[in-house]
């Protein structure tokens, strides 16, 4: 199972989930701002996005690991761009 594992998908799942993070976490705040039409662009978007990886763990469990660690990239960055540019 670990040699099927492609580093060029396991890096684009990374960047697409730290993508769909950083979605998420703006959809947060769009939801929070009451802006209907950007939460539910960025809510479509997500899920159109999200579908790539769930084709790629269910073939290949280990990708759920750069999954992970972009997910968690990917909100840690805009929360911490947010925050120091006082846009919380």
């Amino acid at each position: 199972m670990f040699s099927d594992l492609s580093i060029i998908t396991a890096i684009g799942l990374f960047v697409v989930y730290g993508a769909i993070d950083c979605l998420y976490a703006m959809w947060v705040y769009a939801i929070m701002n009451h802006t209907p039409l950007n939460a539910a662009a960025m809510a479509g978007s997500m899920h159109f996005l999200s579908a790539m990886g769930v084709l790629s763990y269910t073939k290949n469990t280990w990708y759920l690991l750069p999954i992970a660690l972009g997910s968690f990239c990917g909100t840690y960055c805009l929360v911490w761009y947010r925050k120091r540019r006082n846009v919380v």
